[in-house]
C-alpha cells in the first residue's frame, strides 16, 4: 500500500493558473493511521502585486512576500518534501493546476504523482448544503481556527481525508483507490478552453466587463440566478471554467462551463417574458372596453 500522503494547499493572486501566481504553499506529510511525519510551509514571490481583495481573504501582503523565493524554487523544495507521496487536496484540480503551471513555465516535466480530491470524494458520499472545506470539516466535527492560510487548509484537508477514509473503512490502497478515485497530477495541466456554442458570447462579455445572470447546476446557491461579472476563461484538465466575480458571494469564483445552463445580460428578460409589457397593455385595453360597454 502507498502509506505516505501529503495534504497540501496553495494561496494565489487569483483563480487562473495561467495569469495568476502562487503566494504560498503548505503541506503536511502523514500516514493512513493519522500519524503526522513532517510539515512544509513557505511563502512565494508572485512577481506582481497581490490584489487587495485577495489580501483581505488570505492576509498575505506584498510586504510579506517581498523577500520570498520565486515560486519555481519553492515548488522544487515542495516536491522534494513530497518525495513520491500521494497528494491530497480539497478541490485538487485547482491546487494541482498551479503546481503544474509553475513546472510548465520552467519547462519541467510533471512528476508522476497521484492525487486524491477530498471535495469530489465528499460529494460522492455525503449530502450537504455545500461542499466547501469548512462545511465538510464541520460535518466531521473538525473545528479549524485561524486565518485562511495554506497551512491551516492543508491540515483541515488531512482531517477530512482521514475521516472519509475511516468512513469508507479504507485500510489498504485498493480499498482507498476504489473509494477516493485517485488521478495523476498531469490531469491538472492547463489546456485550450472548450467553449460551448451556447456560451459563444462569453469572450465579448469578458472584454466589455458586462454583468450577466447565469443559471448554474451545483454550488451553494441552488437554482437561483447568479449575477456575475465575467473575468476570464481557463481550462484545467478535462474541464473548462469561467472565472467571474460573483455578486452574491462578493468574491471571484470558478464556474464549470458545462454546468452553466443559461446566460443573459442583467436587465434582459427571458424570451418567454420579452413581450410581457405589451401583453399587459393589450389586456388592460380589452378590460377597459368591456367595462365601458357594460355601463352603457
Amino acid at each position: 500500500m502507498r502509506e505516505r500522503f501529503v495534504a497540501f494547499d496553495v494561496e494565489t493572486t487569483g483563480l487562473s493558473p495561467e495569469g495568476c501566481r502562487l503566494t504560498e504553499i503548505a503541506g503536511v506529510a502523514f500516514r493512513i493511521d493519522g500519524t503526522v511525519e513532517a510539515r512544509f510551509e513557505e511563502l512565494c514571490s508572485p512577481g506582481h502585486p497581490i490584489p487587495s481583495e485577495v489580501t483581505e481573504i488570505t492576509g498575505i501582503t506584498d510586504a510579506m512576500v517581498a523577500h520570498a523565493a520565486p515560486a519555481s524554487e519553492v515548488i522544487e523544495r515542495f516536491l522534494e518534501f513530497v518525495d513520491g507521496a500521494v497528494l491530497v487536496a480539497h478541490n485538487a484540480l485547482f491546487d494541482g493546476s498551479f503546481v503544474a503551471a509553475e513546472l510548465e513555465r520552467g519547462r519541467n516535466k510533471l512528476p508522476e504523482l497521484q492525487m486524491i480530491d477530498t471535495l469530489d470524494w465528499a460529494r460522492s458520499v455525503l449530502r450537504l448544503r455545500d461542499f466547501r472545506l469548512t462545511t465538510v470539516a464541520r460535518y466531521f466535527h473538525l473545528r479549524p481556527k485561524g486565518a485562511h492560510r495554506a497551512a491551516l487548509d492543508a491540515n483541515t484537508a488531512m482531517g477530512v481525508f482521514l475521516a472519509l477514509s475511516q468512513r469508507a473503512r479504507a485500510t489498504d490502497w485498493r480499498t482507498l483507490a476504489k473509494a477516493a478515485s485517485p488521478f495523476p497530477l498531469s490531469m491538472c495541466a492547463v489546456g485550450a478552453v472548450q467553449l460551448p456554442r451556447t456560451l459563444s458570447s462569453l469572450p465579448e462579455l469578458i472584454e466589455l466587463g458586462h454583468r450577466v445572470n447565469i443559471e448554474y447546476d451545483g454550488g451553494t446557491q441552488g437554482e437561483l440566478p447568479r449575477p456575475v461579472t465575467p473575468k476570464g476563461l481557463t481550462r484545467i484538465g478535462p474541464a473548462s471554467y469561467l472565472i467571474a466575480y460573483c455578486h452574491r458571494d462578493k468574491r471571484e469564483k470558478q464556474f464549470r462551463l458545462d454546468r452553466i445552463r443559461s446566460l443573459r445580460p442583467v436587465g434582459q428578460l427571458p424570451k418567454r417574458a420579452a413581450h410581457a409589457p405589451e401583453v399587459a397593455v393589450a389586456a388592460s385595453r380589452t378590460l377597459t372596453k368591456a367595462l365601458t360597454k357594460s355601463r352603457r
